[in-house]
């Protein structure tokens, strides 16, 4: 599948709200454990400040495939995430070995394109960015037993840091695994 990676801009709003808001519905559907729920995370709220702040990065299709498939469009997000430089305030309860981080949050990718490669694609252009931007380490944090995201982090280098407990306003603590890769 051709994509391409990019900064997202404020012209990317509708498409992006969109794209997650589709993101939570598919997750719905399975049984991987989310902390993703209509109507409670991710909002606009917390997409819009990131996307404004030049944060996401999105992978679009360039329209270069052979048979694109009904309601695949060139130029369509199929997959993104935010890199930036801020964190959980329960992330300053860790031991982390890098100093100059940058951390990984919201990434996700659509279902029509999962297992073709893109989450790795995006993966490898988070770490570049990370790399040119200065880091010397990324941070994430995953929910405990969400395995798939926990094999994807794993394949790129990141180490468990230990376990944060967050939460979502006026929810119970869930247990997250903090993870670290040292570039």
């Amino acid at each position: 599948m051709g994509i391409e990676f990019r900064t997202a801009t404020p012209g990317d709003r509708a498409a992006l709200l969109g794209f997650y808001a589709q993101a939570v519905k598919d997750l719905a559907a399975t049984d991987n454990p989310c902390l993703w729920r209509e109507g409670r995370y991710p909002l606009a709220r917390d997409i819009l400040p990131r996307l404004d702040a030049g944060s996401f990065v999105v992978a679009c299709r360039t329209g270069q495939e052979q048979h694109d498939a009904p309601g695949e469009e060139p130029g369509e997000i199929v997959a993104a995430a935010v890199l930036d430089r801020e964190t959980d305030p329960a992330y300053a309860t860790l031991k982390w070995e890098g100093r100059d981080w940058m951390a990984i949050h919201l990434l996700c990718v659509a279902a029509s394109v999962r297992r073709q490669g893109v989450a790795d694609r995006l993966m490898g252009e988070l770490i570049a960015r990370a790399r040119s931007g200065g880091a010397d380490s990324i941070r994430l944090d995953v929910l405990v037993g969400n395995h798939p995201a926990r094999r994807l982090y794993a394949r790129h280098g990141f180490t468990g840091r230990g376990v944060l407990q967050l939460q979502l306003e006026d929810e119970e603590p869930l247990a997250n695994e903090a993870m670290e890769l040292l570039l």
